[in-house]
Formats: C-alpha cells, structure tokens, sequence
C-alpha cells in the first residue's frame, strides 16, 4: 500500500502526515535506525496514523472539510494565542506521528483490538487445560512521548467545556 500524504490541501485518500523520508530522518536524529524495508516502514506509519487518529475528538478546532480523509487540515486552531492560517499542518502532529513510528518500531502495538485475552494453562499430571479469558479488556499502551508532542493542538478538557472560535 502506498503512502499518500496529507499537505493540508485535502488531499483524496490521504493515509498519512508523514512520508518515509519523514519518519526515518526524525528517529535518525533520536539515534533510532527504522527498517530499511520500506513496506515494513509503510505499515509502521498507517499504524501510528491509525493511532493519531484516536486523538480527533480532542483536537482544537474543526475540519476544513466534510469529505477529507483525515482530522487535519482544521479551522479555528488557537496554538499558542493565535489562529494558525486555515490548512497548516503544524510540526508538532509531524512529529507525533513518527514518534508513533518509532514506538511501534521497538515493538509496541498502541491500537490492540481487544480480542485477545491472556492465555491460561493448568497442567495437573497428564491433565492439561488451557484458556483464554477474551472477556477481559485488553491494555492500551500510552504513547506519552506522542500525547506531550499533540498537547497544544488538544482542547483543554480540563477547562469546564469552554472553547473560543474566530469569527
């Protein structure tokens, strides 16, 4: 599956933020090597897509349009006491995506489906027995390297619900 790049022009099927020049030149520069196989990589960055995408109900201000495939490019984003120009992908949703890579990379899955539970043996003599309880939900890992990059594009569900808008 190829990447197709979101730039903020509501680009049709957009699947990521990043390409993989993207992704390897920020975790090169963390001293972390990414896979050189580019369809391993492909999967690596859909997946971190897959988990930013979670973070959309939080997210500052609305979606420039009704038919994009991605929560960016917005409107009516205050970063840092400014409206950013309608259409800006800022760095810090860059980044988080392939910080999202690179921890995926070193083996975490942050989007378990919550299908598999823990496997259980009891052994008792020749009497083996052995179950999954996939009744329990599964951990969501917490990716706080990409939560602290995100944070000044999220609402501040701690604020009582009030939010600002330009008009």
């Amino acid at each position: 599956m190829a990447l197709i790049i979101e730039d903020g022009t509501i680009v049709a099927d957009a699947n990521s933020f990043i390409d993989l020049a993207y992704a390897r030149a920020f975790a090169e520069a963390r001293g972390v090597t990414l896979s050189a196989d580019d369809v391993i990589l492909e999967v690596s960055v859909i997946k971190a897509m897959d988990y930013i995408i979670e973070f959309e109900p939080n997210l500052k201000g609305d979606r420039l349009g009704t038919v994009q495939e991605l929560m960016y490019p917005r409107e009516n984003v205050l970063y840092f006491g400014e409206y950013l120009d309608d259409g800006v992908m800022p760095k810090e949703l860059l980044n988080a995506q392939a910080q999202a890579v690179m921890d995926i990379a070193a083996g975490t899955d942050p989007t378990p489906n919550g299908t598999t539970g823990h496997v259980i043996k009891n052994k008792v003599g020749p009497i083996e027995q052995e179950f999954s309880d996939k009744g329990s939900p599964s951990v969501k890992p917490i990716l706080r390297k990409v939560e602290v990059m995100l944070a000044p594009l999220l609402k501040n569900t701690a604020g009582g619900g009030i939010t600002t808008r330009r008009v």
